[in-house]
């Protein structure tokens, strides 16, 4: 009897937790949220995806911005959850940026630590950097980077810019490969028939390896349908040049009357008169056919060019 009498305490004190169970009576109450994995970043050129797991479900915030410590920009999603997953677009590619993740419920907010991303080089910003070399001269390293941009984004729009920058590249005097030059002009104009650039480029390259009839092919076509032509990356190749090509062209192709409409348009005053042998004079120096007078008038452009 006393040993029924001894147990007895201990049901009523194991009734009583778990009815204090059963009513919700425990001490342990809701969760703040804890960030137990993450956060990770999943990086593109314009956009990003960041994920970080909670022990409790919470809404996900991602805070971030270009400057350390400096969060301009944030997305929410306020729907609770335990695997959180925030897009992050319109980013600026090939750009550093830095970002906290925030999980929050009625119990309070939990942040993490600063991380920090770079998104992922464009076309664009490859471009950019191999047409620098370019225009500083520096032609082996602007085929090195042009050909990165190709590697990286093979159909991507503009990749036509890429072999045009790889034939202004290699057509150039200190690489003077002008086969490649004329092979990457040809892969641009491939891509994009109406893009002049490597036409006037191919142009001048096959006035170069003395290939006349070409050369006057694609820089007739420059000059019919922009007789303003400039060359974007360096404005001193312009329809001047165009004209000069053309007008040797002509010279060597013995379309004489040809060659002499170029000059007349680069220089108005020339006064050569094929019928009379007294215009014949170029710099006080008298040539004995018309043709050689006019091979000095464009030796003598392409010197003031």
């Amino acid at each position: 009897m006393k040993f029924l009498q001894s147990i007895k305490p201990t049901y009523l004190v194991l009734g009583t937790v778990l009815f204090s169970l059963a009513c919700g009576g425990s001490s342990t109450g809701p969760e703040k949220p804890r960030i137990t994995e993450g956060p990770l970043e999943s990086v593109q050129f314009i956009a990003a995806q960041i994920s970080w797991k909670t022990n409790v479900t919470s809404s996900s915030t991602v805070r971030y911005g270009t400057t350390s410590g400096q969060y301009d920009f944030e997305q929410t999603k306020e729907l609770p959850q335990l695997n959180h997953q925030v897009e992050l677009i319109n980013l600026t590619s090939n750009t550093d940026y830095f970002y906290i993740v925030e999980s929050g419920n009625d119990q309070g907010v939990t942040t993490s630590t600063e991380r920090q991303f770079m998104t992922l080089k464009s076309l664009q910003d490859f471009l950019i950097e191999a047409w620098l070399e370019y225009t500083n001269g520096n032609f082996s390293a602007a085929i090195t980077k042009f050909n990165d941009a190709i590697n990286e984004s093979p159909s991507g729009l503009g990749i036509e810019d890429a072999f045009n920058g790889l034939g202004w590249s290699y057509a150039s005097n200190s690489i003077d490969s002008l086969d490649q030059a004329i092979a990457n002009f040809d892969g641009a104009i491939i891509r994009r028939p109406t893009f002049l650039e490597p036409y006037a480029g191919r142009g001048f390259t096959y006035l170069a390896k003395k290939e006349y009839s070409d050369a006057i092919a694609d820089l007739d076509r420059v000059l019919q349908l922009d007789a303003n032509f400039e060359f974007s990356h360096n404005s001193q190749i312009n329809i001047d040049d165009v004209l000069l090509s053309l007008a040797e062209g002509y010279f060597f192709r013995q379309n004489l009357d040809l060659a002499q409409a170029q000059v007349t348009q680069l220089a108005p005053n020339n006064g050569l008169d094929a019928s009379n042998a007294a215009t014949w004079v170029v710099d006080s120096v008298t040539y004995l056919t018309y043709a050689e007078a006019l091979l000095a008038w464009i030796e003598k452009l392409k010197l003031s060019n």
